[in-house]
């Protein structure tokens, strides 16, 4: 039998959504079919058409204006939906599927991800129905270690205090904080390189070069990584942030980023700088006003004979957790 014969012999009154923004998925129902809406951020992980699926074939076959979100608009009996009939109730479901891209980097910042989607009428009602979030829970505190000399800080999102956990769910964003302890004046404090470890080892494997080459940050020249240094900056702090990650090989492994620092004076320099890749523009940026030339080089190898520094160490942060969900 046919949905309306099921639920009530006239029309009802339309239904609208619910006040406030929608959630990254959320799903209108009607007497014939659904509308599935997929924001484009998809819960940090920044979904494309490619990578879903509602059930196991139906792909995204319309766009919001001007928002840009996915539509996935077909009848209620496509997509391998399920009906269900319990007691005073008429239940549709079926799952979307996010499927990441495949890479060959040794760390994932995705992971699959299924969505219940839910189409559930009352006998005598018409409801509009919104996709559950999956639930962050919350974690305990973590204050990362210092060491004499300098400093590594996870910072809150907005740059005011340490982070409240040492806990990201995976693709989140990560902020860091440099700092420089016994800085003078003349100083100033740069960053040669970073990685990424499983281990308290800075030298251990596997391992992921986050910043590299005296300043450069490599890991904002990869597809789909959101990595940049912040602005402003000041002689004895530099602020970056991360989206978080995981191992491949290990994925419940806990992470640390250890950092190679130094104290220069002279100015800026092609050693002596913080440069993020612009994937618009196709170039390296400079954090601060009129650095950009001496970006050019984070494609090669950066060199400038001459430079002062001193007090060159390397700090660790961590350790942090990457969770699924």
């Amino acid at each position: 039998p046919g949905i309306r014969q099921l639920l009530v012999p006239r029309t009802p009154p339309p239904t609208s959504p619910p006040a406030g923004p929608l959630p990254d998925v959320s799903v209108l129902c009607t007497e014939t079919e659904l509308s599935v809406r997929v924001k484009k951020a998809f819960y940090g992980f920044g979904a494309s058409s490619d990578q879903l699926l509602l059930g196991p074939s139906c792909r995204s076959n319309g766009a919001h204006h001007p928002s840009g979100d996915l539509l996935f608009t077909y009848p209620l009996v496509n997509c391998g939906s399920k009906r269900f009939m319990p007691p005073g109730y008429l239940i549709y479901k079926m799952i979307l599927r996010y499927q990441p891209k495949s890479s060959n980097s040794p760390i994932r910042r995705a992971h699959l991800v299924n969505v219940d989607i839910e189409c559930r009428y009352k006998r005598y009602h018409h409801v509009y129905q919104v996709a559950v979030r999956p639930t962050w829970h919350p974690a305990p505190v973590k204050i990362l270690q210092s060491r004499a000399g300098y400093e590594i800080r996870s910072m809150n999102a907005a740059w005011t205090a340490s982070a409240p956990s040492n806990v990201y769910s995976l693709g989140q964003v990560v902020n860091f904080q440099v700092v420089g302890l016994q800085i003078s004046a003349g100083e100033k404090i740069y960053i040669e390189s970073c990685v990424a470890t499983m281990s308290e080892d800075p030298n251990s494997s596997p391992r992921y070069m986050v910043i590299d080459n005296y300043g450069c940050m490599v890991d904002s020249k990869v597809e789909g990584s959101g990595s940049k240094f912040i602005s402003p900056r000041t002689d004895d702090t530099i602020n970056f942030s991360i989206d978080a990650f995981q191992f491949s090989s290990k994925p419940t492994s806990e992470i640390y980023l250890h950092c190679k620092l130094f104290i220069a004076t002279g100015g800026d320099n092609n050693i002596a700088k913080s440069c993020t890749y612009n994937g618009q523009e196709r170039r390296w940026k400079g954090i601060e006003p009129g650095n950009d030339p001496l970006c050019a080089c984070c494609d090669s190898t950066c060199l400038a004979p001459g430079t002062r520094s001193k007090s060159v160490g390397v700090e660790s942060s961590g350790p942090l957790l990457v969770t699924d969900q």
